[in-house]
């Protein structure tokens, strides 16, 4: 079995939601003990494109109320700057994977092929870590543990509702 985890009751009692620094950290961490040295320096190369890519582009994606919450914390000087890395939860991962090996991998990073081929075996290992810690971490003793990973509704809930008129033959129960 992969490593778990580590959270802790209280960090969730306390409201804290871990960072996606943190959650990629803790990817690297599990993955460490089960690869081969050299297998692990690729997956932490592409972790650390992964971690590149997310602090330059993802903002971009945010909805206003979060686009003004990284505003505040990345203009912020010097002890106060954070990245997006260090601003956000692991929500934001699986919505920006698409971007980082469909765009930033082809477009603005130079590797080799197999470091580009790579880069796709590890997303996708970090997707299934993801589903494995979500299930993990699902028991009656500690049911808000897994709130870190479901994102924030939509400020006026019309986000799927607004797509049903338009699009009914492809939205479920339309």
């Amino acid at each position: 079995m992969r490593g778990k985890m580590k959270v802790k009751p209280r960090q969730t009692a306390s409201g804290h939601k871990p960072t996606i620094s943190e959650v990629l950290a803790e990817y690297l961490r599990a993955e460490k003990s089960r690869l081969a040295p050299k297998t692990y320096a690729r997956y932490a190369d592409v972790i650390g494109l992964f971690t590149h890519s997310l602090n330059g582009y993802a903002a971009s994606s945010l909805r206003q109320f979060e686009r003004a919450r990284f505003d505040k914390h990345f203009d912020a000087e010097g002890e106060q700057h954070r990245e997006f890395c260090d601003i956000f939860g692991p929500e934001h991962i699986l919505e920006n994977v698409g971007e980082f090996l469909n765009y930033f991998m082809v477009r603005k990073v130079i590797v080799g092929t197999d470091t580009l081929r790579a880069s796709g075996s590890v997303m996708k290992k970090l997707a299934k870590w993801l589903v494995e810690q979500v299930s993990l971490l699902k028991t009656p003793k500690i049911p808000a543990s897994v709130a870190f990973l479901v994102p924030e509704p939509y400020p006026n809930r019309h986000a799927h509702a607004s797509v049903r008129p338009r699009f009914a033959a492809l939205v479920p129960g339309s």
